[in-house]
């Protein structure tokens, strides 16, 4: 990437090297959540927070047969799907299966894996992450046909999202070495560096006994969120969002640990991991939507998921054992996986739906909307146990 970056926006960038990560607005117009709080109760229905909910039958053919559904973006009723690391599909708002990018090779014009993927409405363009290597396609409403490619410098992001109105895009990169001089960088689609984030929490990597090297899942957190895109640094207590106007990452919300956020002494002293990784508090995803936050954390060896109600500023505890009762049309138990377009999205395996809905207490259950209900039965008359997985889109409350 050509860096092309004013003084005093560097200037900053370095500046902002405090405990937050950046610079901090005034505790009135940024959201404050305290994670050593307990949650007020817990959310066991549905139809607490959301007023409805769709299930979505994902056409099977031997062409769009899905391995494991890793992201799902619903963009002018188009329905995107991340296949795994090998391939995009794309449906219509009713699920029938159109048309999909499946270049998997070392050739020219394909990738080796999709790390991400962002779709742009305005322009009818798809980006691919591929390691190193931004793609480009423009989505003819048929076929997906590669307009370019954008080589970056490494280490190579593992989050990729298009700027809302905008033709820059927003990167993550994961802490894995401690020696990134940044791990959150703004470019345009020309491989310009539009703004970075000085990386306030380098480390020396060190191997633990019996060689291994301590590497999380989600080592960054990004989303889109009211057409911005925010994210989170492993080792920080705030979520920034990527402004378009003035090309700087500014304070979206925070997460009150009292310094407990994980540290990077963890990463560089497996040690004091073992002894003291307990202490602190690790968060490893994090869902908005205008009302609500969805997080999840680690602490003291145990995962937690927190509803965070932005109107009544309550924290909910959702179960890890039955997690969310749908009671608006009956149907498994809801567990959010994402949000698009402002709303939660799961997905259940196809086999599952059959045998729920075939219980007997399926039959006398009573639900908020029946038609719901009743459009569910016949959905799952309709499939077969080897067909792809269901989507499940939920309409919070406002």
């Amino acid at each position: 990437m050509k860096i092309k970056i004013a003084l005093f926006a560097l200037f900053i960038g370095i500046i902002a090297c405090n405990r937050g990560g950046g610079p901090v607005n005034d505790r009135k117009t940024i959201e404050v959540i305290d994670l050593l709080s307990e949650p007020e109760s817990e959310i066991t229905s549905l139809s607490e927070i959301a007023t409805d909910i769709e299930y979505i039958s994902l056409q099977t053919s031997s062409t769009s047969m899905i391995k494991f559904i890793r992201k799902v973006i619903i963009s002018e009723n188009r329905i995107y799907v991340q296949n795994n690391v090998e391939e995009i599909l794309c449906f219509d708002k009713d699920g029938n299966f159109l048309y999909k990018l499946s270049k998997q090779g070392r050739g020219p014009g394909e990738y080796t894996f999709i790390s991400d993927f962002s779709i742009d409405s305005v322009k009818n363009t798809l980006i691919i992450l591929d390691g190193a290597e931004i793609l480009e396609y423009e989505n003819t409403g048929s076929e997906f046909i590669l307009m370019k490619s954008v080589k970056l410098n490494r280490p190579a992001p593992q989050k990729i999202d298009i700027i809302p109105g905008s033709n820059k895009v927003m990167l993550s990169i994961p802490p894995f070495k401690g020696s990134e001089p940044s791990l959150s960088i703004m470019i345009n689609m020309d491989g310009d560096t539009v703004y970075y984030k000085p990386n306030c929490y380098q480390y020396e990597r060190k191997i633990a006994k019996g060689g291994m090297v301590v590497v999380s899942a989600n080592e960054t957190v990004q989303y889109v969120h009211d057409n911005k895109i925010c994210f989170k640094e492993v080792f920080s207590d705030t979520v920034f969002y990527a402004d378009k106007e003035s090309d700087l990452f500014l304070p979206h919300l925070i997460f009150n640990s009292y310094g407990k956020m994980y540290p990077a002494r963890a990463k560089s002293d497996p040690e004091f991991a073992k002894t003291n990784g307990d202490e602190y508090y690790y968060i490893a995803n994090i869902m908005e939507v205008p009302r609500y936050l969805v997080y999840y954390y680690y602490f003291d060896k145990s995962r937690h998921i927190i509803l965070y109600d932005k109107v009544s500023s309550h924290k909910f505890g959702i179960s890890l054992d039955d997690h969310i009762s749908e009671d608006i049309a009956g149907g498994p138990f809801f567990d959010p996986a994402g949000v698009t377009s402002g709303k939660f999205y799961s997905f259940v395996e196809a086999s599952s739906l059959i045998r729920h809905v075939s219980k007997e207490e399926f039959a006398t259950v009573k639900v908020k909307n029946p038609a719901r209900k009743e459009e569910l039965i016949k959905l799952a008359g309709s499939l077969e146990e080897t067909d792809n997985p269901v989507l499940v889109v939920v309409i919070p409350k406002k």
